[in-house]
């Protein structure tokens, strides 16, 4: 026998999922004209050789963002990713145990590098994907390799990168991958879940 929806609680998720994506929408256009937190020029070598400034840049953007406050987050390359870069990507995306998104056949034309989102927490996956660790926070040390996929950027990547978070405090996951959808659909992207 098929069950019937019940169609209350159906609208009332769905009015919550419109107003987060209105909130997020508004918070999105808000931080255009008071300018996002912005990162120039970070090279992730230089931030997996040094652990204590990698620690400091970890701890500053918690500090910035919050550590419970949902953000969509940009990753820019400065520099052109290299043939070498290329297979030393491919290269680790074949290691079992370490992924790291796909880098799309386009990737040459693309706007920006990379664009995700973090409910909470942003600074523990934007440090896994600038240098593909983990970090104890009771010890403020660096810990082992993630095993999530991330960039890995410090594993392969010899250039620097710009890193733009777009904070969205009081959204939903709802509201936060709407935003990112949107960037998305306006930017091409080097890296995706899929090589298209």
């Amino acid at each position: 026998m098929i069950k019937h929806v019940n169609y209350n609680i159906l609208t009332e998720a769905a009015k919550e999922a419109y107003e987060d994506k209105e909130r997020a929408i508004r918070l999105y256009t808000e931080s255009l004209n008071y300018d996002s937190i912005h990162w120039r020029h970070i090279s992730p070598k230089a931030m997996e050789e040094d652990p204590e400034k990698f620690l400091k840049f970890y701890n500053r953007i918690e500090e910035r963002v919050g550590k419970d406050t949902p953000v969509v987050y940009i990753w820019e390359a400065v520099d052109p990713i290299s043939e070498r870069e290329r297979l030393q990507h491919a290269k680790i995306k074949r290691r079992v145990g370490y992924t790291t998104p796909s880098l799309r056949k386009d990737y040459q034309n693309a706007d920006v590098m990379y664009i995700g989102s973090k409910l909470k927490n942003a600074n523990s996956r934007i440090g896994q994907h600038l240098i593909g660790r983990n970090v104890y926070k009771k010890t403020n040390t660096l810990g082992i390799e993630c095993q999530n996929t991330c960039l890995k950027l410090s594993k392969w990547y010899e250039g620097k990168v710009h890193l733009t978070i777009i904070p969205l405090p009081g959204c939903s996951k709802a509201g936060i991958t709407h935003v990112e959808e949107h960037l998305k659909n306006a930017n091409t992207f080097m890296f995706g879940r899929k090589e298209n």
